[in-house]
């Protein structure tokens, strides 16, 4: 299983998918949207008050199923604007070669091996939110 920066999630049909992020400073209260393939946002959940530091997040359940682009919005109480970065998250299925890059196939997901930050035991994986 790796973690990559990227900002991509697939929510299987029967829900449960989570996110790995990172929040800067201290945190703050954060939103969640996801984007379709097209760029048309599909959701925005409020996420809460979420601590800096890098954590995973399960997603609302009432999510529709599909492949996302996602963002997390981070605000202090002030509305500053804190730093997050976001990662895609997933067990590979297969490498390949594309220009000069080793590419990471997590099924339907694709990742740089240059963008991997983790990498962790599949049999730690929650076969539920496998791509």
């Amino acid at each position: 299983k790796v973690v990559a920066e990227g900002n991509q999630v697939i929510v299987p049909p029967s829900g449960g998918a989570s996110i790995r992020i990172e929040v800067g400073g201290q945190g703050g209260n954060a939103t969640l949207k996801l984007t379709d393939a097209s760029g048309r946002e599909v959701a925005t959940r409020d996420l809460g008050a979420l601590p800096g530091g890098r954590q995973t997040l399960t997603l609302p359940s009432d999510l529709p199923a599909g492949t996302y682009t996602y963002s997390v919005d981070v605000k202090t109480g002030n509305q500053t604007k804190i730093h997050v970065t976001t990662f895609t998250t997933g067990v590979v299925d297969a490498v390949h070669f594309d220009t000069n890059a080793i590419v990471l196939r997590l099924g339907s997901l694709r990742v740089s091996l240059g963008d991997v930050a983790e990498i962790e035991s599949a049999s730690d994986s929650n076969p539920a939110t496998r791509p």
